[in-house]
C-alpha cells in the first residue's frame, strides 16, 4: 500500500541521515583541534547575538569538560561565558 511504501521510504531516508551524521561526527572526532558547528542566533536588529552549539568534536568536549549531550542545543555564551558573539565575528 501507499502508506507502507511511504513508511519504508521514511525509514530508509532516516537511516541515510543517521549514517551521514555518524560519518561527520567521525571526521570531527579525528581532528586534534577543537571543532564546533554553530548556528547563528540573530538579535532584534538582525545582528548575530549568539550561537547555538549544533555539534562538537571529542577534543572540544574534553576542553569544556562536558559531553556533547550536555552541550548541544545550548548557547555558545552559556558554555563559554567569557566569550561574546562580537568576539567570534572579529
Amino acid at each position: 500500500t501507499y502508506l507502507s511504501r511511504l513508511q519504508q521510504e521514511v525509514a530508509q531516508r532516516t537511516a541515510e541521515l543517521n549514517d551521514s551524521r555518524d560519518l561527520l561526527q567521525t571526521i570531527y572526532n579525528a581532528s586534534p583541534n577543537s571543532i564546533c558547528l554553530l548556528k547563528p542566533i540573530y538579535g532584534t536588529a538582525g545582528q548575530v547575538a549568539d550561537f547555538d552549539l549544533m555539534m562538537l568534536n571529542t577534543f572540544t568536549q574534553q576542553l569544556v569538560g562536558r559531553t556533547a549531550a550536555a552541550v548541544v542545543g545550548r548557547r555558545y555564551t552559556e558554555i563559554f561565558p567569557s566569550a561574546t558573539a562580537a568576539e567570534l565575528l572579529e
